[in-house]
């Protein structure tokens, strides 16, 4: 918003990664090109057309942005309003659960624990358990018996900890 009102924005630097820039269409007429980013989290998208606009001489801003991908999610795997309300139409809520991805995905990227369903029960009740292959630290996926549960935390005597569990239709 301040960007649009003329004032500039002062942008804090940060180790990035450009995977990948682009070129995937020119414009000559319009002065315009498009370009495809693959990068790292934190990258600011308007520096780097900032930046590809002082190299040319030109100047350079963003007219359109759109993400493609974020973490494991791609815009190649999302499913439309309309499809999910044909699907909907079409085999009810089954059919649109179908569509859906399951919820772990979102957390794919941390260290998965199993838990038998007696020591989930605790862990449900908000007491920390004991876990042999936990890792030390950090956050955890918790499955029990091969059902995601939520996101644990490793806390400080090594024990894995609720931090986020679902909530399912039996309570439980």
């Amino acid at each position: 918003a301040l960007a649009r009102q003329g004032k500039t924005v002062e942008r804090k630097a940060r180790a990035i990664t450009v995977y990948a820039i682009e070129l995937t269409d020119f414009d000559a007429d319009a002065n315009e090109i498009e370009i495809e980013v693959e990068c790292s989290k934190g990258t600011y998208i308007r520096t780097i057309a900032d930046d590809l606009g002082q190299i040319l001489g030109c100047g350079g801003h963003i007219i359109a942005l759109r993400r493609l991908r974020a973490g494991a999610f791609s815009i190649e795997e999302s499913v439309t309003l309309e499809a999910l309300a044909a699907a909907k139409e079409a085999g009810g809520f089954d059919a649109i659960d179908a569509c859906l991805m399951p919820m772990d995905k979102a957390v794919d990227v941390l260290p998965a624990v199993q838990l038998p369903s007696f020591t989930a029960k605790f862990l449900k009740n908000g007491q920390p358990v004991q876990v042999r292959h936990a890792p030390a630290e950090g956050l955890v996926r918790l499955y029990e018996e091969g059902e995601f549960i939520g996101i644990g935390s490793i806390d400080d005597d090594s024990n894995v900890a609720p931090k986020r569990l679902v909530v399912t239709a039996s309570g439980e």
